[in-house]
């Protein structure tokens, strides 16, 4: 899109490129067979010695195998082609994983040759940090659970199957295995989808809304009326593209580029989100689901680059997120650090990735035990 910068560089962020997860070159593998799986230590001779010994070794050091199965799960290719990175490669036969060897090296030769879009890259390298997520936690302090993240949504938002941390409450008391855990930050954007709207809408009133509070309640003052009932008329107008919602009236500019952008959506089959990732309407029933993908998925990518830069910069502490909120799990120690550099990653979350800076406005929490943190900090 307009926006993006083609300068931004995802090497800077671990792990290694997508083509270098499968072996190192490391001397001393046999020459027929050379390099070893990455992240195991096992060269492709062991593979053909002893199947069982490379079963056993798997199941104990499963890097290679869930390093590479997330970053094509990100890349959003079939995972029927790359369905024997799972630990199914135990059951074949010793020649297996040889044939795994050709399969990936065609696909990951294919993702080289071309240009692979930004949100793609994006998407490939925050599935790794959800995959380094799905970690044993405790529950009332005994209880082990293991969340499970998902990005096949449309809009690209994770989802989680089994017990949900998106809906923990306060009485579920989640914590880390940690020993050294100490607190939770909490970092909240505020109102996350519209300030993707005011920046695609260039609404300078709701600009200014958000650098004062946050929309709803710069409506909810105007017009004077309770802040949950602005929140609610607005949820109706974008989510159901009610565009006649008198709510609307109070960001003309906006309204404008709303009613503009529905006929847009309509008239090219398809909408965009910010890093240009494409929603296709296939019936004309989806324009909704269409129009709102493309929001959401925007909201979705900051989010992504939020997991990256964060568990670049301080890897092992992020406990989960929660939408449009991040939390973290810290030691005392370190607390004052991590605010302050994560709240300048949260506030500009795409950075040099695009020509021209989004600040989200944030709301900072700390506290002890899950859910029971309080405010601490506002980031405009």
């Amino acid at each position: 899109m307009l926006f993006l910068c083609s300068s931004f560089d995802f090497k800077a962020y671990p792990p290694r490129p997508l083509w270098s997860l499968l072996y190192d070159d490391r001397k001393g593998a046999m020459e027929e067979y050379p390099g070893y799986l990455k992240g195991t230590g096992i060269t492709l001779y062991d593979v053909q010695q002893s199947h069982n010994r490379l079963r056993d070794r798997i199941v104990n050091e499963r890097i290679c195998i869930v390093d590479a199965k997330a970053h094509f799960d990100g890349l959003a290719i079939n995972p029927r082609r790359v369905c024997e990175m799972s630990p199914r490669v135990h059951c074949g036969f010793t020649g297996e994983l040889e044939l795994v060897r050709r399969k990936l090296t065609t696909i990951i030769e294919a993702i080289r040759r071309q240009e692979v879009n930004t949100w793609r890259l994006l998407c490939g390298e925050a599935a790794r940090v959800y995959s380094q997520l799905q970690v044993p936690i405790l529950r009332n302090g005994y209880a082990k659970i293991m969340p499970r993240y998902h990005l096949d949504t449309v809009s690209g938002r994770s989802r989680m199957t089994g017990f949900s941390i998106h809906n923990a409450v306060a009485e579920d008391d989640l914590s880390p295995m940690k020993d050294d855990f100490q607190f939770f930050v909490h970092f909240d954007w505020v109102a996350a989808d519209l300030r993707i709207i005011a920046f695609l809408s260039r609404d300078e009133e709701m600009i200014k809304a958000f650098k004062e509070n946050d929309p709803y309640t710069h409506v909810a003052k105007m017009l004077k009326v309770p802040r949950d009932e602005v929140k609610k008329a607005m949820f109706r107008a974008i989510y159901s593209l009610s565009v006649d919602e008198p709510v609307l009236e109070c960001f003309p500019t906006m309204k404008k580029w709303f009613q503009s952008k529905i006929k847009e959506v309509r008239n090219n089959g398809y909408s965009e989100s910010i890093l240009g990732r494409r929603f296709i309407m296939k019936e004309p029933d989806q324009l909704r689901t269409v129009f709102n993908a493309a929001i959401q998925g925007s909201v979705a990518h900051a989010m992504q680059a939020v997991l990256m830069k964060v568990n670049h910069r301080w890897p092992g502490r992020i406990f989960t997120e929660l939408q449009d909120a991040l939390i973290l799990a810290v030691s005392k120690d370190e607390l004052v650090d991590i605010i302050f550099d994560v709240q300048q990653i949260m506030n500009d979350p795409f950075g040099e990735m695009m020509d021209e800076s989004i600040l989200f406005p944030l709301v900072i929490s700390i506290g002890r035990r899950w859910r029971k943190w309080k405010p601490y900090r506002d980031v405009r």
